[in-house]
């Protein structure tokens, strides 16, 4: 799973793995190890909140989404979900999940061979 955060907003990314996990067992999860002994764990967790959530522990972060929302997009061509949480300064966080496409570009290094197949692909456009 791939996570960006930028300010007030949060971007999940799964793999075709971690979509299956998050519908199948209720959870896909990250983990970032660093220097010391810590890490960062950040987590797409199935539950049966009406509305999406997000949770900051000591650990990382959780995602929490509605049942029905992940058995939904996980079922279909649906690239992904998002929502917006109120915050008590008067803003809004706001939280994208979204299936992993490969990268059309040829030379990159990363391991994207669970990644979902690019719908762009077909159009010869490059990442």
């Amino acid at each position: 799973m791939k996570i960006r955060i930028l300010d007030d907003s949060i971007r999940l990314r799964l793999s075709q793995t971690e979509v299956d996990q998050s519908n199948n067992e209720g959870k896909a999860e990250g983990i970032t190890h660093f220097p010391g002994g810590r890490s960062f764990r950040y987590r797409l967790i199935k539950s049966n909140e009406e509305h999406m959530n997000a949770i900051l522990t000591d650990q990382g972060m959780d995602v929490l989404c509605p049942e029905e929302t992940i058995e939904k997009w996980a079922s279909s061509n649906r690239v992904g979900f998002r929502d917006e949480l109120s915050l008590s300064n008067g803003s809004s966080l706001k939280i994208l999940v979204e299936k992993d496409f490969k990268c059309l570009d040829p030379n990159r290094e990363e391991d994207e061979s669970d990644n979902f197949e690019n719908p762009a692909a077909k159009s010869g456009a490059v990442c």
